[in-house]
């Protein structure tokens, strides 16, 4: 459970500066972001909505995994902040990232085996405004993960892990495509 409070913390600790741009314009958009992450053996798409308050941006997303094995069923959720320290008004605009991961991915095969994914990432990337509210975007990320696995197969190998029972890193890259309001 402390491991659980030191995540959540981590992860909202950059949220509270929204308090200090309460007077800076607001919008709302849509994206959607596919990616490739060191740990996953597919690619994801991730349609999310947008909040932007001056340089602050938060998504919030919900992943599909479009090329699956049919033994194979992923699901997954995402919640991102985004810092525009130079500002998200210029054409081409840098961010800093941060991003809490979900990712639920069942296998059915002769010994099912159910795996749970917890992401904290954290990176850089940039964001290219291509007009009329469209903005193309690309960023890395890089963190630690921490996953259970429930499985039925009684061999030594496939040893049941809990959540928060160990820890490892991972690399994820991105790429974007989104419309503000």
């Amino acid at each position: 459970m402390k491991h659980l409070i030191l995540i959540l913390s981590t992860i909202l600790i950059p949220c509270l500066t929204l308090a200090q741009s309460s007077g800076a314009d607001k919008s709302i958009g849509v994206a959607i972001r596919s990616s490739v992450n060191s740990e996953l053996p597919s690619a994801r798409v991730v349609p999310c909505i947008q909040y932007l308050t001056g340089n602050h941006q938060l998504e919030l997303g919900l992943g599909l995994t479009p090329v699956l094995r049919e033994d194979q069923q992923v699901m997954s959720g995402e919640f991102t902040y985004q810092y525009f320290p130079n500002g998200s008004t210029n054409k081409f605009n840098g961010y800093l990232i941060t991003s809490l991961s979900y990712v639920r991915r069942g296998v059915d095969t002769f010994f099912p085996t159910d795996y749970h994914y917890l992401f904290l990432d954290g990176g850089y990337g940039f964001l290219l405004h291509a007009g009329n509210g469209i903005y193309l975007g690309t960023h890395v990320t890089s963190g630690m993960f921490t996953y259970q696995k429930r499985t039925e197969n009684p061999s030594i190998e496939f040893l049941q892990v809990n959540l928060l029972e160990s820890f490892e890193a991972h690399v994820t890259a991105h790429i974007s495509l989104s419309y503000r309001f």
